[in-house]
């Protein structure tokens, strides 16, 4: 597995006046068309302090110098069709990427990797919505991606659909923590994570309300054939910022910062990485 592939994987998960009160709801609407345009620069600085002799002399061949900066950029482009309810208050919904680009900068040098973000492009989702907000992935269109794919992707999809804060109300000062635990199989491994995350708001302003947010997390998997086993554990400091009238989060910032400890048969290291993204969210929505 290449270390871009393991960042790649913690990207993933990576991957929300005191008498006023603010009802959050992220539920999608009926007979809409929204168009959004998701932003991502993350920024991670790699140390290797602790690794045998082989593993460093391989990465001194391969022009592989410590600490390392990586920056990650990412744009992607989401077309969510919304229909009529049926006389149950259950919504269908197809959601598109119909672009998705990635590259990483690494010491300075541009590297576009093909994985599996970039191979998202053009995939299709065919959701339904229950009259509470839950999300139900009914089937995933991919021309690139392998039916065990598209099954690891639903499940992941369908815990990051579980909306903590949906139909919450919050006035100043109130905070909302959540625990998700995720377990999910990619490529032989095993992906156990468990995130707390604590959202406070601070302010409403111009229909818009503003909350801290910190996160903290474990992460552990394994890869039985190479006898890896990877054990994280961080936290994130940020803001998310609601729009109140669309029901959308529309702008959420998290400075990581993030412990590693990586086990195999040949070598043994520890990596420390502080991750920056930003993500923007422009919607436009029009009646069919």
């Amino acid at each position: 597995m290449s270390l871009f592939k393991l960042i790649g994987i913690f990207l993933f998960f990576t991957q929300l006046v005191f008498s006023q009160v603010v009802e959050l709801k992220l539920n999608v609407l009926p007979n809409n068309i929204i168009e959004t345009k998701v932003e991502s620069e993350n920024e991670i600085l790699i140390d290797i302090v602790n690794a045998n002799k082989e593993v460093m002399d391989t990465f001194k061949k391969r022009g592989q110098k410590f600490p390392s900066v990586m920056k990650q950029h990412t744009e992607m482009n989401i077309l969510t069709e919304s229909f009529l309810e049926d006389k149950f208050g259950n919504l269908p919904i197809k959601t598109v990427i119909t672009n998705n680009e990635t590259f990483y900068i690494n010491n300075g040098k541009k590297i576009k990797i093909e994985d599996d973000s970039n191979r998202l492009k053009n995939l299709e989702m065919k959701m339904l919505q229950d009259k509470n907000g839950s999300i139900k992935i009914l089937r995933i269109v991919s021309n690139t991606l392998k039916e065990q794919e598209k099954n690891t992707i639903t499940k992941m999809m369908e815990q990051l659909y579980k909306l903590p804060l949906s139909n919450q109300e919050f006035k100043i000062g109130d905070s909302f923590t959540e625990k998700t635990p995720m377990q999910m199989p990619i490529e032989g491994m095993i992906i156990d994570m468990v995130q707390h995350t604590k959202y406070t708001l601070t302010k409403i302003e111009s229909g818009k309300a503003y909350f801290d947010v910190a996160v903290s997390f474990d992460m552990n998997f394994s890869e039985k054939q190479l006898e890896l086993n990877l054990e994280m554990n961080g936290y994130g400091l940020g803001e998310l910022v609601y729009d109140i009238n669309k029901q959308l989060d529309i702008s959420n910032n998290l400075t990581t910062h993030l412990n590693a400890i990586m086990d195999a048969k040949i070598f043994k290291m520890d990596m420390k990485m502080t991750s920056k993204s930003m993500t923007r969210k422009y919607m436009k929505i029009k009646k069919l």
